[in-house]
């Protein structure tokens, strides 16, 4: 299993905070040699959305950086800090290449995750709007303990709660992202493969948005 692109290390030093709700933060995680390569094999993504890794065309450098996510070296380290056991739990991947004025609105992500991450890709970022935000309450998208810049491989897992609110104020473009997570059974991530499936046709026959 290629885990080489990992800054494992730092995935491993990095702490848990606690405020304003369980999340590690890890700055530049993934190899800095690796990211040229990575980012110039980053699957074309339609539209925008989110769609399941698994339909799309990855290149090489980038369907090695998927598998190293679904390593037993990656998800160790969260396994101890959050103190949960990962292994019954299927990992899901999804992509995104294009924000959208309206998205980034406040929430808190789907009960059927158990942990979800969020790994940006991006070699600058220059807007104002687009950086994620770990937020103190549901409502005030400038009441945050930390706001993430979408570059260079930083990267945010959090414990998905009812207090796990995180958002962005809104950008237009190409952002390049992963997110992926521990859902609470396969039914889950068929569902979601399934949709994105679905949404990815539909986008490609019509123009329209529809996740």
């Amino acid at each position: 299993m290629e885990t080489s692109l990992l800054r494992l290390d730092r995935i491993q030093a990095a702490p848990l905070e606690r405020e304003p709700f369980d999340y590690t933060y890890v700055p530049e995680a993934l190899e800095a040699a690796a990211l040229p390569a990575i980012v110039g094999d980053f699957p074309t993504v339609p539209a925008g959305g989110s769609y399941d890794v698994s339909t799309l065309d990855c290149g090489p450098a980038f369907a090695r950086l998927v598998e190293a996510l679904g390593s037993d070296a990656f998800r160790a380290p969260f396994e101890e800090k959050f103190g949960l056991d990962l292994r019954p739990y299927p990992f899901h991947v999804t992509v995104r290449g294009q924000v959208r004025g309206r998205d980034g609105g406040i929430h808190t992500d789907s009960k059927d995750k158990v942990l979800t991450g969020l790994l940006y890709l991006n070699p600058v970022w220059t807007e104002d709007g687009g950086r994620l935000r770990l937020l103190r309450n549901g409502s005030d998208i400038d009441a945050y303990a930390r706001e993430i810049e979408p570059v260079a491989g930083n990267m945010v897992v959090f414990r998905r709660s009812d207090r796990s609110w995180h958002g962005d104020l809104p950008s237009l473009g190409r952002r390049l992202s992963l997110q992926f997570s521990w859902v609470s059974g396969e039914a889950y991530a068929r569902r979601e493969m399934a949709g994105h499936r679905l949404a990815g046709w539909m986008k490609r026959v019509t123009g329209r948005q529809f996740r």
